[in-house]
């Protein structure tokens, strides 16, 4: 059970990491 709850947990932070990630790309086109 805790291995599941931690999976979820760090998809979570992964899919976060990834959008933070895009953002950054739009706001740089965007600077650009």
């Amino acid at each position: 059970m805790k291995v599941v709850i931690h999976h979820q947990t760090n998809f979570q932070f992964q899919e976060k990491e990834a959008r933070q990630e895009q953002l950054l790309l739009l706001i740089t086109q965007y600077q650009d």
